[in-house]
């Protein structure tokens, strides 16, 4: 069955989202998800150095230690 809306509500518009609209808020949405994108990046680019300069000091105090046992 076919549901009429109420003469009432005929009066007052359904909003509805224009092309122009959708594009803007696809826009915001995709600019958002890059800066995040963006900042996780640039964390984990920072937390592998730190990992890599943890690693070196390692390894050279293992190294220095080896000589040490030599002598």
């Amino acid at each position: 069955m076919i549901a009429f809306r109420d003469p009432v509500d005929m009066k007052t518009p359904v909003p509805q989202i224009t092309f122009e609209g959708f594009f803007f808020l696809m826009l915001v949405f995709c600019l958002a998800f890059y800066i995040c994108m963006a900042k996780i990046h640039e964390e984990i680019k920072d937390m592998q150095a730190q990992r890599a300069r943890e690693l070196a000091r390692e390894q050279a105090t293992e190294h220095a230690d080896e000589h040490e046992h030599d002598d």
